[in-house]
Order: structure tokens, then C-alpha cells, then sequence
């Protein structure tokens, strides 16, 4: 005689949840001014498009399906996690219709994609003696050990924009542009 098992609390049966193939009606690009977009994504209308443009042979959808998320779709929705410091379910709830796993996917295809394109933008010493050399510099001048560039923002004055002028108004009160540079011993 077999022991009686008690039955589960949760029905973990055949019940899948009904998809939901809603789509936002609001095209970002269209809708939101510039000030808007840069507050959301961190890039205006043209920076946008130059990042999809960039991008798109790498993470445009193989699919002809009819609910696969264009280049654009994609980019946004991976500039938007990154602007926002938020939760992949935050982002859900932003895009309505975009499942977690989807946009963890989205996310990581982007990234992948940008970071297949990264030496096209950002030089780094590429023989040993040219390493070698920034090595020994940087540590004759600040006593760095194996270092071979250094990094640092900074704030560069500018005259007040006519536009978005509140955007341009650092923490000390005057108009600036925030900068990261990346430097070897040169200040090359």
C-alpha cells in the first residue's frame, strides 16, 4: 500500500500564461522633445539613430515574425536600463509589452554588439614595447606600478545654451560639460 502524498499548494500543471503581443503605440523618437529623450536614454534623436545605425547589421532580427523587436526597439530599450540604473522589471513596465527574459536577451545582444565595435572609438597600446613604455612613464611621474593610462572626468566651462539651459548647470552652479578622458603618460 503506497503512502498517501499530500497535493501541492501551487498548481504547477500545464497553465502557461496567455501572451500578451501588446505593442507601444508611442514611438519615442517622435514623441518625446530632445530634452526628454536625453533625460530618459541619455542620447538625443541623432545620437539614437547613430548607435541603431551602428548597430543594426549586428542585432537588426534574422525573423521575418511578426513580434521580433527592430534595431531601434532594441537600442532603446538597452539605452533606457542603462539611463535608468533600474530593474529589467522596471524596464518591462516602461516598454509594456516586452517580457524580463526578452529584455535580459535585448540587453545582452546590444551590449555584445557594442562592445564588438569599441576599438573603432577607443585606443589602447597594442605592442608590449608601447605598453612598456606608458608603464615606465606613468610610474617616472606619479609613481603608478603597471598602469598604462589614466582616467578621470571633468567639467568643462561653457557659455549657457540657449536651449536646456537648466541641463547644462553643474553642482558648483555654472554651465558645463561633464568629460571623461583616457590618457597615457604623454596626456596623449
Amino acid at each position: 500500500m503506497a503512502a498517501h502524498r499530500p497535493q501541492p499548494f501551487f498548481n504547477f500543471g500545464n497553465t502557461r500564461k496567455a501572451r500578451d503581443y501588446r505593442r507601444e503605440l508611442v514611438d519615442p523618437l517622435n514623441y518625446y522633445s530632445e530634452e526628454e529623450l536625453r533625460s530618459r536614454y541619455r542620447f538625443g534623436r541623432e545620437g539614437i539613430n547613430i548607435i541603431v545605425e551602428l548597430l543594426s547589421d549586428k542585432i537588426a532580427p534574422s525573423t521575418r515574425r511578426n513580434h521580433s523587436l527592430s534595431a531601434m526597439e532594441q537600442v532603446l530599450v538597452t539605452l533606457r536600463f542603462l539611463a535608468s540604473g533600474s530593474f529589467l522589471e522596471v524596464i518591462c513596465d516602461t516598454f509594456l509589452s516586452y517580457d524580463k527574459s526578452t529584455v535580459s536577451r535585448v540587453f545582452r545582444r546590444v551590449t555584445l554588439a557594442l562592445a564588438s565595435i569599441v576599438n573603432n572609438f577607443v585606443k589602447f597600446p597594442t605592442t608590449a614595447n608601447d605598453r612598456d613604455e606608458i608603464k615606465h612613464g606613468l610610474f617616472r611621474i606619479g609613481g603608478f606600478p603597471s598602469a598604462i593610462g589614466c582616467i578621470d572626468c571633468t567639467h568643462v566651462r561653457i557659455k549657457a545654451p540657449s536651449q536646456n539651459e537648466p541641463d547644462f548647470v553643474n553642482r558648483k552652479g555654472f554651465h558645463s560639460v561633464n568629460v571623461q578622458a583616457i590618457c597615457n603618460h604623454e596626456g596623449n
